[in-house]
C-alpha cells in the first residue's frame, strides 16, 4: 500500500479530479503531483487548526476560519494564480508563433510541414506542446484525440480553439496568410478584453483588500488585549 492508495481513500474523485487538471495546465514540467499538493494541504491544515485550538476561548472559532482561508488560499496561490499567468504568457507566445508560422507559409504551403518547422525552431512552451500534439496526430491521425491533448495542457480557451482550427483545416486550400491573421486578430483582441476586465476590476480589488485590512485591524485591536489578558492571568 502507498500514498496513493490511501490517497484515493481519502480523497473524492471529483476532488482529485479538479487538482489534477489544474497542476496539468501548469505545464509539461508539473512541479507537484496531485497527491502531494491534497496531502501538504491537509497537513498544515491540521496544524492550524490544532495550534488555534491553544488560543483561549475563541480558538475552536478562530481555527475554523484560519484553516478555511489556507484551505483555499493555498490552491489559489499554487495553482490558480500561475495557472492565470501561463494563460496569459501562452497567448503571447501563440501571437508569436503564429507570425512565424506566417512567415514560413510563404516558402512552404503545406501546412503541418510549415508548423512542424516552426514547432522545432521554437523555443517555449507552446511550441513544445505543438510538437507533441503533432507526433501524436501523426501516430493515431485522430484530430479530436489533438484537441484533448490541447485542452489538458493549455489552459487558454482560444490558444487551445485556435490550433485546434488550424489543424482541422491543415489539408484543405486556404489562403493562409489571410486564415493565420484572422486568428492572431482573435487572439489579440481577447487580450485587449481582458485587460479592459482588469482595470475594471481594479477599484473593486482595491475596496475588498482595504475592508479586510481594516477587518484585521480591528480584530487585533479589540481582542489582543483580551488575549495578552488572559495569557497572563
Amino acid at each position: 500500500m502507498n500514498g496513493t492508495y490511501f490517497g484515493k481513500k481519502l480523497y473524492r474523485v471529483k476532488l482529485r479530479t479538479r487538482i489534477s487538471k489544474k497542476i496539468k495546465f501548469l505545464g509539461q514540467k508539473k512541479p507537484i503531483t496531485t497527491y502531494e499538493f491534497l496531502n501538504i494541504r491537509l497537513f498544515i491544515c491540521i496544524i492550524i487548526f490544532m495550534t488555534s485550538l491553544f488560543i483561549p476561548k475563541f480558538g475552536f472559532i478562530i481555527g475554523i476560519i484560519f484553516t478555511s482561508i489556507f484551505y483555499n488560499g493555498y490552491e489559489i496561490i499554487l495553482l490558480d494564480y500561475p495557472i492565470m499567468k501561463r494563460s496569459e504568457k501562452l497567448e503571447e507566445d501563440a501571437v508569436f508563433f503564429l507570425e512565424v508560422l506566417d512567415a514560413v507559409l510563404t516558402t512552404n504551403q503545406d501546412f503541418l510541414s510549415a508548423l512542424n518547422l516552426t514547432s522545432k525552431n521554437i523555443d517555449n512552451d507552446l511550441a513544445i506542446i505543438i510538437k507533441n500534439a503533432l507526433l501524436k496526430l501523426k501516430q493515431d491521425g485522430d484530430i479530436n484525440k489533438i484537441g484533448e491533448e490541447l485542452k489538458s495542457f493549455i489552459p487558454s480557451a482560444i490558444v487551445t480553439n485556435v490550433f485546434l482550427h488550424l489543424l482541422r483545416i491543415s489539408n484543405t486550400k486556404q489562403n493562409w496568410h489571410e486564415v493565420i491573421t484572422e486568428q492572431i486578430k482573435r487572439i489579440k483582441d481577447k487580450q485587449n478584453k481582458d485587460q479592459r476586465h482588469k482595470l475594471n476590476k481594479m477599484p473593486i480589488k482595491i475596496v475588498i483588500t482595504s475592508i479586510i485590512f481594516i477587518g484585521i485591524l480591528f480584530v487585533i485591536i479589540y481582542y489582543g488585549p483580551i488575549y495578552i489578558k488572559e495569557i497572563l492571568n
